[in-house]
């Protein structure tokens, strides 16, 4: 363990105890991020705030201490659960050049600290990504290594059927792992299975090569490739599930959409999902680079729900609010567009923030 100069607060035995448990688990899936933490300390402390390794540890594991010390400042927030998001893939028919094309919104106006990290690391693969709340990894597109052979691009979306595995460390952390290390989206998948259960792993994954998927769930496994929902070269995800073996009973399956829950980010979903599904089935060979950020900032309001939907859900008739919310809105919290390649041309472009604030 390192010690990085004077700590902000004190933890009691049992905290100690509780970190340990979740730093043995880091050092053995994720063992990067034990140096990166204990950088982050010293790197921060250097700067005039005193933070020590296991002040950024449990930040990053999700355990807020802080309720126990009312003057000490928090010390974890978990996984920030966002308004919304959504992520799509776009390859071969779809595209106009044929090449990947990877985009993704934070669907709210609520900027989770947004940043931009562009990695060169001593082993694995280079790597950019956008996360609207670096501890969450949420609704980020990523781009790989374009020396070494840019392979992915992944959309981090929630899972709701597999919430309840116990604690570990944020699935963006294992996001970040299996960017860094998976050399195509075959090893992603294998990479993001056989993480504990207590990681939330998951997500929307493709690489140059064609290849696509979205982990819905672990536990039963869930995951969907693109035709299962008749789209042609192109693949989507927002918050809700789409594969029709994860469905609960009381609940709806809507084309297209997937299925419609009480959940308000599972509501929001079925608008969302339509959208990505009528812009990529009705423009496929027109999708790339330049398209995208027209669409994202030109398109119409998104279907709403009908009445009786709003009632089963326990809405009243003119309740709206996150009913209808847009992925292509100028009030988007995140917007990125990742386009990789095998050489020297891959494209990486974010608007971190509204675009109208």
């Amino acid at each position: 363990m390192v010690s990085q100069g004077d700590e902000a607060r004190e933890f009691t035995t049992g905290e100690l105890d509780l970190l340990k448990r979740r730093e043995t688990q880091l050092r053995q899936f994720t063992p990067e991020m034990t140096d990166i933490f204990s950088g982050m300390a010293d790197g921060a402390t250097d700067a005039g705030i005193p933070l020590s390794y296991h002040d950024i540890l449990a930040h990053f594991v999700g355990r807020d201490f802080s309720s126990r010390s009312p003057g000490a400042p928090p010390s974890g927030q978990g996984e920030i659960e966002p308004v919304g998001c959504s992520g799509f893939a776009g390859l071969g028919s779809t595209t106009r050049d044929g090449r990947l094309i990877c985009a993704s919104n934070g669907d709210d106006q609520i900027n989770y600290f947004s940043t931009t990290l562009v990695v060169f690391p001593e082993s694995g693969h280079p790597f950019i990504c956008s996360p609207f709340n670096v501890v969450a990894f949420g609704g980020s597109p990523v781009i790989g290594d374009e020396q070494q052979g840019a392979r992915l691009c992944s959309s981090r979306r929630r899972n709701f059927r597999q919430r309840n595995h116990g604690q570990g460390h944020p699935q963006g952390i294992a996001a970040l792992h299996t960017l860094r290390f998976a050399q195509s989206a075959d090893e992603a998948l294998e990479m993001q299975l056989a993480y504990p259960r207590g990681i939330k792993a998951g997500g929307l994954w493709a690489d140059v090569d064609g290849n696509a998927f979205c982990i819905e769930c672990r536990d039963p496994e869930a995951v969907r490739r693109p035709g299962y929902l008749d789209e042609k070269d192109f693949i989507f995800a927002s918050n809700n599930c789409l594969c029709r073996e994860l469905g609960c009973e009381g609940e709806t399956y809507v084309p297209h959409a997937g299925w419609l829950g009480t959940h308000l980010m599972n509501i929001s979903s079925i608008p969302r999902n339509r959208e990505m599904w009528n812009m990529l089935h009705s423009y496929q060979g027109e999708v790339g680079m330049d398209f995208c950020p027209d669409d994202v900032s030109l398109s119409g309001p998104a279907a709403g729900l009908s009445y009786s939907e709003r009632s089963r859900c326990g809405l009243p008739g003119n309740e709206r609010q996150g009913l209808e919310p847009e992925i292509c809105n100028l009030l988007n919290a995140v917007v990125c567009i990742a386009v990789p390649d095998r050489g020297e041309n891959g494209s990486y472009r974010v608007c971190a923030g509204c675009a109208a604030g």
